[in-house]
């Protein structure tokens, strides 16, 4: 496995001596070269720019460009998308042109480091494009118009921002690095966050953290909490200075990646890091986050919180990196700057490459575990409908927080559960009826031990009362097949509470988004919902694509008990279709 050609993403600006100059110097800004190309990729139809959380600003782009559907912008991204271009190679583009209005080309895209997946010619065509779009969709007068919109979330993010002490990295780093960061708050990404790398003519470069707006308040209006946004401008601007460690060592780390990618690629490449370098740069940044977090603490979150995050996520070292980057700190005389200390870190991740299944297993007995449910085991039946309690008890002190996910059972529970005293028992008081199906998930992110560890999969708790018959399993629950026609049909789930507004269904085959048109469903009767595609649409013959049913865009319904076809993946339970 050699690291010859990968492509990496690196954030770079000037770093001033003080935290407020810093933080006065990087403001964040709402990007026009980010919203016009995210415009015209929604209206080609790409999924990942067509999410509605900021809906009083989707509805706007909707509004005044939908008679513009059909611009040669907008035809020719859409064969731009069945090359390959998509989600981040969108801002890579956007960030090599020059500001509005005019949008031309700053750089040869031969040599700016523009996404791997962009053919030059491709992207000189397309900036032509979006000159005409621009010019002929009066997008500059929905800019204007929307410039309060702008200031709003501009505002609210910087507050944010100014929680950041930058002053840490520069101490904790030993050095600064050369070039300029641009923080972009993007309105129409959602839950997604991009980076972008632009070389300049001058040998410097430039580099983008564009955040998507990912929350609202009940006006409607962008806010960006501690909690989220707050560790995510943490992480960026840590890869300013990770990065290059990474890759100036790139040849000594290649034996060692060799080794711990393979028992690890599963994990890494569900978060897209589908290298050994790029598990490495995630990996030893993510460790640095850890530090600063001990130097400078969140009220919505402990380093000993991340460091149990990054385990369950595949980072299983994380506990032993950040504790040799404590030796770093201790030996400042010795190890001057981050860099002085690289061939520590070559070493760690050399021994670290016999140690990955013990690192494993070390984590599953960190995990808390669910030793028994009292007063009768769970998956039980003809339970006395008379029993007013319910307890589950871990192997672990957990944490208070309690939140269950809802399945296709009643929810047994009348009040919230609690912990005792004892902090590893859970206690919730029942309402039961005979004839009764009832059932609740635990979701394993959702209950964690005292120490920040998370259950290791999912928990469905599950049971019925006397008389309750058990009605026969379906094989293909959630679809049938019919010549090259699917069919799926949707039935409103006995627990399910809220209005239906719409139906949609998320899968493998539309990249789990529940916001695509083409996938929305058509009410046949009451609490029943339908929609026809076809088989080619979802697959190849013989393939089995995973899928979860969606009302009101948010609520993602958990697979019925009645169903044969549920596999579970990456912890989460998920109906799946086999395709003939």
């Amino acid at each position: 496995m050699k690291f010859s050609g990968i492509r990496i993403f690196t954030f770079f600006f000037v770093l001033a001596i003080t935290n407020s100059t810093v933080s006065a110097q990087i403001k964040p800004k709402v990007d026009e070269r980010i919203e016009l190309t995210s415009i015209v990729a929604r209206l080609a139809g790409f999924n990942e720019y067509g999410e509605n959380v900021f809906q009083t600003y989707t509805e706007k782009v909707d509004r005044h460009f939908a008679k513009y559907g059909s611009h040669p912008a907008v035809e020719f991204a859409k064969e731009l998308r069945k090359k390959g271009i998509g989600f981040d190679a969108v801002p890579s583009f956007a960030t090599r042109l020059s500001p509005a209005p005019s949008f031309r080309p700053r750089v040869d895209f031969a040599k700016s480091g523009i996404d791997q997946r962009w053919k030059t010619e491709d992207a000189q065509k397309f900036a032509v494009l979006l000159q005409k779009f621009y010019r002929e969709t009066k997008c500059r007068e929905f800019f204007r118009s929307n410039q309060e919109m702008f200031r709003i979330a501009e505002k609210r993010f910087t507050e944010i921002q100014k929680k950041v002490n930058f002053a840490w990295f520069r101490d904790f780093y030993g050095e600064r690095p050369n070039g300029e960061f641009h923080l972009v708050v993007s309105l129409l990404n959602g839950n997604s966050n991009y980076n972008s790398t632009v070389s300049l003519p001058n040998g410097t470069e430039d580099f983008f953290a564009i955040i998507g707006t990912s929350k609202t308040d009940q006006a409607g209006l962008p806010v960006f909490d501690e909690t989220q946004s707050l560790p995510l401008i943490i992480h960026e601007f840590g890869h300013s200075f990770n990065n290059r460690l990474i890759y100036a060592n790139a040849k000594k780390l290649e034996k060692s990646g060799e080794l711990i990618f393979p028992q690890l690629s599963d994990e890494m490449r569900r978060q897209g890091y589908n290298s050994a370098l790029t598990m490495f740069i995630e990996a030893f940044l993510r460790a640095c986050v850890i530090k600063y977090l001990e130097k400078n603490p969140l009220q919505s979150i402990t380093a000993n919180q991340v460091v149990a995050y990054e385990e369950s996520i595949g980072f299983v070292w994380t506990e032993k990196l950040v504790g040799l980057l404590s030796e770093y700190e201790r030996s400042r005389q010795k190890y001057p700057k981050l860099s002085d200390f690289m061939p520590r870190v070559i070493e760690f991740f050399d021994q670290t490459a016999t140690r990955v299944p013990q690192l494993k297993q070390e984590f599953a007995a960190k995990s808390p575990k669910i030793l028994e449910t009292a007063p009768f085991p769970n998956n039980s039946s003809n339970i006395d409908e008379n029993i007013r309690e319910f307890r589950i008890v871990f192997d672990k002190e957990m944490q208070e927080s309690v939140e269950f996910s809802k399945m296709d059972a009643r929810n047994p529970f009348v009040e919230k559960p609690y912990f005792d005293k004892d902090k590893r028992t859970l206690i919730g008081k029942v309402k039961l009826e005979p004839n009764g199906e009832y059932g609740v998930v635990l979701p394993a992110w959702r209950f964690r031990s005292a120490a920040g560890y998370s259950m290791s999969e999912d928990f469905q708790l599950y049971f019925t009362t006397q008389g309750f018959l058990e009605p026969p399993m379906e094989k293909q629950f959630g679809y049938k097949i019919d010549n090259n026609l699917v069919t799926f049909v949707f039935r409103k789930p006995l627990n399910l509470e809220e209005k239906i507004e719409k139906v949609s269904v998320a899968g493998e085959f539309n990249e789990w988004n529940p916001a695509s048109k083409a996938f929305e469903f058509a009410k046949v009767t009451e609490g029943t919902y339908q929609l026809t595609v076809k088989s080619e649409v979802l697959g190849k013959p013989g393939e089995k694509k995973m899928f979860k049913f969606v009302v009101n865009g948010n609520t993602w319904i958990e697979p019925s008990k009645k169903a044969l076809n549920v596999i579970k993946n990456d912890n989460y339970f998920n109906l799946y279709i086999e395709l003939k």
